[in-house]
């Protein structure tokens, strides 16, 4: 079954993989790393352009009518972790991670807090169901953020949209309704997220605001 859909997808996208392990781990996105080579960044950019080009091309034969801007919004719907998901669970990447020896499952649970002094040296586990608590020896910690954009803390400050992101004064700056005051990065952000775009955008903050600070005679 992996192997038939993997070789559906060359087909599909017309290129030939010498390694088919990397298409695999490309499409779905693998956390496990060896070098930055093979970091999850790099492979989730892989696997979106994979996606990406197999999704525009369908796009782009049966919405003939369609601009640009439109077929760009369908397209960043589909090429999502939804997406992803799906294909993981086809290629059977979640019982690969279940029979892995050096991955420990651990369930209905959260982290509680985190043990170590200068280091990490383990979390305290808590489970939601039992509410039974344990420590667990790891040296890192890796924390997924989610998708929900930490804006209220502004109280309504701030202009959002319907699910919370920060609404730019100019869509191109980093410019917000109050004279000062920039935004960049996830709480701006609902199309991309991830970390490549929020620095490139951090970086646009940088400068906005470092013009308008000489523009109001601050060093």
């Amino acid at each position: 079954m992996r192997e038939e859909a993997l070789e559906r997808c060359q087909q599909a996208i017309g290129i030939r993989f010498k390694d088919v392990a990397l298409l695999e781990s490309a499409l779905t996105h693998a956390s496990i790393a060896n070098s930055r080579l093979e970091s999850n960044e790099r492979l989730e950019f892989l696997g979106d352009s994979i996606l990406g080009m197999v999704v525009c091309r369908y796009l782009y034969d049966h919405y003939p009518d369609y601009l640009e801007g439109e077929l760009t919004k369908i397209k960043s719907a589909v090429v999502s972790g939804k997406t992803c998901a799906k294909i993981s669970e086809d290629l059977g990447m979640a019982d690969r991670a279940l029979n892995n020896k050096k991955i420990e499952m651990v369930w209905d649970s959260e982290v509680a807090d985190v043990i170590g002094d200068d280091v990490i040296t383990g979390v305290k586990i808590q489970n939601n169901k039992t509410n039974e608590a344990s420590d667990l020896a790891v040296n890192g910690l890796f924390i997924a953020i989610g998708h929900t954009p930490i804006t209220g803390f502004l109280n309504g400050q701030l202009d959002t949209d319907d699910k919370g992101y920060l609404v730019l004064d100019d869509q191109y700056r980093s410019t917000t309704k109050i004279e000062g005051c920039f935004a960049a990065g996830d709480v701006v952000d609902s199309t991309y997220r991830q970390a490549i775009t929020a620095a490139g955008m951090g970086c646009k903050a940088a400068i906005d605001a470092e013009r308008w600070l000489a523009d109001q005679g601050i060093e």
